[in-house]
């Protein structure tokens, strides 16, 4: 199931803002992510699932919030800062400037089993209401998230399993820091870094379940799925054992079964790039002349 704009406030989409893009339609599953250019606003914001992170990208804003059980605060939302919009809380926001703001609502099922990964109760995993705060691995997350965004959109490529990759990331990271389990979790900065090497069998079952789902869409839940791993330790260990991310090991593999059937048969290039998992024949022809140097009919041809 996707995450979609539904199942958020929709702020970018409020009168005075205005959408520059969003990961509706991009098969995201853990995230969704809206770029806008805010003008001043204020609303009530009703209580719903999905925490999110509100991301400044540009311009200094004034900003209020008010909860129940916080109160009033007031505060500079300047570039490279955030604050988050907690789930399951109604609150009141009040947005004095114009900004450029990047919002990233994360799945809630996804929170929660981020939380049992790690022997965790969910209900006691709760976001904190950071308002108006810098850190610099939030920054990080949040820009690659819009930057893989932006990509699939100039491209026409399908990068889901990256941003559910990164949204893994994001979370594992609030819940370090920015969550009222903080300071009980085991393991590295991102929850991951220290788990145990994935067994060599599990992974040559999560290559082998690849190879078979090439032409189809690809999603981290569900390679992960055939190693029986967490999706977030399977991208961590899948990294240490072939020295590249599942998503760039996805691109490499469909592009090598693109080369074989390129000089192995006569198929139109149309039909190579919906049969090796391409979106269009533009996406691979994207994606095979950043690779290799030159267009895939150049490549048929000989070069």
């Amino acid at each position: 199931m996707m995450l979609r704009s539904a199942d958020t406030h929709r702020i970018a989409m409020m009168p005075g803002n205005a959408l520059l893009r969003d990961s509706d339609g991009a098969g995201w599953s853990h995230a969704y992510l809206s770029h806008a250019r805010e003008g001043a606003w204020r609303r009530q914001l009703g209580a719903i699932a999905n925490p999110c992170i509100a991301f400044n990208l540009a311009g200094v804003t004034r900003v209020a919030c008010r909860t129940d059980a916080m109160g009033r605060r007031e505060g500079v939302l300047a570039p490279r800062r955030f604050s988050i919009i907690q789930p399951d809380i109604a609150s009141e926001w009040e947005i004095c400037d114009g900004a450029e703001i990047l919002l990233v609502y994360l799945r809630r099922e996804t929170w929660d089993g981020v939380a049992r990964a790690h022997d965790l109760d969910p209900a006691r995993c709760a976001a904190l209401p950071r308002f108006c705060e810098a850190d610099p691995f939030v920054e990080q997350l949040c820009l690659q998230m819009l930057a893989t965004l932006r990509d699939d959109q100039r491209t026409g490529a399908r990068s889901a399993i990256h941003a559910d990759y990164l949204a893994h990331m994001l979370i594992a990271h609030l819940f370090r820091l920015h969550s009222s389990a903080s300071g009980g979790l085991r393991g590295g900065p991102d929850m991951a870094a220290e788990a145990p090497a994935a067994p060599d069998a599990a992974i040559r079952r999560a290559i082998d379940w690849i190879d078979a789902e090439l032409e189809n869409p690809l999603t981290l839940d569900r390679m992960a799925a055939a190693a029986d791993m967490h999706p977030l330790r399977f991208a961590r260990a899948f990294r240490r054992a072939l020295g590249v991310p599942p998503h760039r090991f996805v691109v490499d593999r469909r592009l090598a079964r693109a080369r074989q059937l390129l000089t192995g048969s006569d198929l139109p290039i149309a039909e190579i790039a919906l049969a090796t998992g391409f979106s269009s024949q533009s996406h691979l022809t994207a994606a095979f002349t950043r690779a290799f140097g030159l267009s895939p009919g150049r490549y048929r041809r000989g070069g």
